[in-house]
């Protein structure tokens, strides 16, 4: 006899091998039972009973196909699968004094053609098929007096996820920060789901109707979490990932995940590799909003008017008072020109002489651009179809020639006139930026929406491990292009090892990645030059010694001083030049770190005796 957990009050009861049907003796309900040949497989049907009446339901749907995989004629897995799928839950109705069924995951797809429950019916037969059908029928109608009642409410802008209470039944951080985006939202005139507000005149039993209806209408969803626990309670991943489902069938909807007091890739996997939002930044709020907009704010089409009568009336009216005052002025200037030509206008006193007027002709200076200096070396774009703007100042600003941008390969990336990067196809390019005489190229690369520059990649414990978690990823020859390791856990190093180098044996955290090798690049035979003195290269230093590849990391606040130099000794003291003030404060040659970039590279410009030299600066 093997111990078996009723799949609706979760009772003990004792099965025989061959019982296929029977009732429990603790709720009283008549139900299927599985076929039972090992304690493994009792085991399997209890846990995946077990999460099903939690409401984990993907957590048991794992388990039941994973029964279905080894045995695919057993019909009470099928059974269970479909009941996992719409997100069934038996409930005691205290009047009929029995349990029913209620949905958590209504779709508009029937369940009684879901490909499921129709192999439990083929791998059933007797009363244990026709129990199905009994049990089937009734989820069907409760679905579609779910679907029935969803449809008489208004469509909703905007979904509110999140964790009302913890396990206290205290209110949480989540509910409070949720409620303050939901007055934000409603003000400017949207459409909110905000559970704490939308629900609180509805019964309990009767809540799946209006989450339905707000998930189906809502064009965005926003994900709010202080916990990665809250994040994966049981309730808030249902709302999120049917929601996540609906963003993979409609591109128009859009799904925004926001966090506070935690990392982002302490979020849930399918949300940390979304564009996310950090609530504990300055001007988080404005952002979202901002987010928000660009898919529900569509610009209106002009509505055509058409004139009455006495609108063209009016106008021509008006057409003929602005005519009359315009040959009234016309009449003014003719006279005082004929006045002037008699001579009654005239300043000169008797007998002075009328000089000639010299005509000067001005050209304009042309003045050359030295140097540019632009936003970044390398520009990474999550997505086909993502934009980036390249920011480029010349040096001198008054210079008088025109920049131009020009992408290497438009199959990757293009860039039009203003330094806009649209990103065309996976892969790597270059954009030349040219001012005269003055080149500079930037690298461009396009992910397939797994990499980010601010979000780390992923953690291993060497570059080995790290290389291997990426091809599993479906990156297949993945170059590494950066890193940073913690030796030990509180002091952060920056650097930048080769694809087959171990950095240490502690955490090794990915911010770039490529696809593929990096191309081997063949530079055509040079003559052998003439001997000449030879002058040394000047590099990067900082107070602490030579910068690899010109690489410095920062804390927040900590300040560093700059030279360039060579090997001989040689320090020269030069002005450095930053576009993102808001992170980085330059003065002369000390950098002080403002605020953090989460790793993300920032770089710095100087010029001496013509040449520009770069510097990349990260503040951890």
């Amino acid at each position: 006899m093997a111990l078996f957990k009723c799949k609706i009050c979760g009772g003990n009861v004792e099965l025989a091998e061959d019982k296929t049907f029977g009732t429990c003796e603790y709720c009283g309900s008549s139900m299927t039972f599985p076929k039972i040949n090992d304690e493994q497989r009792t085991a399997a049907f209890n846990r995946g009973n077990h999460f099903r009446r939690i409401g984990e339901f993907d957590k048991a749907l794992d388990i039941y196909e994973q029964i279905v995989r080894e045995d695919e004629t057993d019909a009470e897995a099928h059974w269970c699968c479909a009941l996992c799928r719409f997100g069934v839950e038996y409930v005691e109705d205290p009047n009929a004094m029995e349990y029913i069924p209620t949905c958590h995951r209504v779709s508009f797809d029937n369940f009684l053609e879901d490909v499921d429950y129709l192999a439990a019916l083929e791998y059933s037969d007797g009363i244990t098929k026709r129990q199905y059908q009994k049990d089937g029928a009734k989820i069907a109608e409760v679905q579609r007096g779910i679907l029935a009642a969803s449809q008489k409410e208004k469509p909703f802008d905007v979904f509110l996820c999140y964790k009302e209470t913890d396990e206290n039944g205290q209110r949480t951080k989540d509910s409070v920060l949720a409620q303050d985006v939901y007055y934000q939202l409603t003000d400017l005139g949207y459409r909110v789901f905000f559970s704490r507000i939308t629900l609180e005149d509805v019964a309990g039993k009767q809540y799946e109707p209006y989450i339905f209806a707000a998930l189906n209408s809502a064009k965005v969803m926003v994900v709010i979490g202080t916990k990665p626990e809250y994040m994966n309670a049981a309730w808030v991943k249902n709302e999120w990932s049917r929601f996540l489902a609906m963003v993979k069938k409609d591109r128009s909807k859009l799904l925004l995940p926001c966090y506070r007091d935690m990392a982002p890739y302490e979020m849930p996997e399918p949300l940390s590799v979304l564009q996310s939002y950090d609530m504990g930044k300055i001007g988080f709020l404005q952002d979202l909003i901002r987010g928000i907009k660009k898919v529900l704010d569509e610009p209106q089409k002009p509505v055509p008017v058409i004139a009455k009568t006495e609108d063209r009336q009016e106008k021509r009216q008006n057409y003929v008072a602005l005519l009359l005052i315009a040959l009234i002025f016309v009449s003014i200037v003719a006279i005082g020109a004929i006045l002037w030509a008699a001579g009654v206008f005239d300043a000169r006193q008797p007998g002075e002489e009328v000089l000639p007027t010299p005509t000067i002709t001005t050209l304009p200076e042309e003045i050359p651009c030295e140097a540019l200096d632009v936003s970044a070396e390398r520009y990474l774009l999550q997505s086909i179809g993502d934009t980036e703007v390249i920011t480029c100042l010349k040096m001198p600003a008054n210079s008088t020639e025109v920049i131009s941008f020009r992408s290497e390969d438009t199959t990757v990336a293009t860039v039009d006139g203003n330094g806009t990067i649209t990103a065309v196809n996976i892969g790597t390019t270059n954009i030349i930026i040219t001012c005269g005489k003055v080149t500079f190229a930037c690298e461009v690369i396009v992910g397939d929406g797994r990499t980010s520059a601010a979000v780390p990649l992923l953690i291993g414990k060497d570059i080995q491990e790290a290389k291997r978690i990426l091809q599993e990823k479906g990156f297949p020859e993945p170059r590494i292009n950066k890193v940073y390791s913690s030796q030990p856990a509180d002091t952060v190093v920056d650097q930048n090892p080769s694809a087959n180098t171990v950095v240490s044996t502690e955490t090794v955290v990915v911010l770039d990645v490529s696809k593929g090798p990096k191309p081997v690049e063949t530079a055509p035979p040079t003559p052998k030059p003439t001997p000449q003195p030879t002058e040394e290269k000047l590099v990067v230093y900082s107070q602490y010694g030579l910068l690899d590849y010109a690489d410095l990391a920062l804390r927040e606040g900590e300040t560093a001083k700059l030279y360039l130099g060579n090997d001989s000794g040689t320090r020269i003291t030069t002005d450095w030049t930053c576009l993102n003030n808001d992170f980085i404060k330059v003065s002369g040659n000390t950098i002080t770190a403002v605020k953090s970039t989460n790793m993300t590279p920032i770089t710095i410009r100087t010029v001496y005796e013509g040449k520009t030299y770069t510097c990349i600066i990260r503040v951890g």
